[in-house]
């Protein structure tokens, strides 16, 4: 991985606990602790459609053919979690870098997790 994103793989258990970094064929190269906590394993070397199904946009492929839009939605496979996300796309890494943010209400509450 090249330095700009090692710079924010370091946060990954601290100040960015709920980010991803994807790269272009949809392999997780960096999952935040808190992300591993909600799927319940470490999900680095997955791919993202075995883990998460996104809603907006509705597959990975339209999420790279259109970086007009950078706000995704998605799903954690086997729960209700919903996430909100902005991404970056980091060119010379060739790899996508999420912001996620898990959404919780009052059918699939924070206590129901293993945060």
């Amino acid at each position: 991985m090249k330095n700009k994103l090692k710079e924010l793989e370091v946060l990954k258990g601290t100040m960015l606990p709920f980010m991803l970094i994807i790269d272009l064929k949809g392999q997780i190269l960096v999952s935040g602790n808190g992300i591993n906590k909600l799927a319940e394993k470490k999900i680095e070397t997955l791919n993202f459609n075995e883990i998460f199904s996104l809603t907006t946009p509705a597959t990975f492929d339209k999420l790279l053919s259109d970086k007009s839009n950078p706000l995704i939605k998605f799903i954690l496979i086997g729960s209700d979690t919903l996430f909100k996300a902005n991404y970056h796309f980091y060119e010379n890494e060739q790899a996508l870098f999420l912001n996620c943010t898990p959404i919780f209400n009052s059918s699939h509450s924070l206590g129901s997790t293993n945060l």
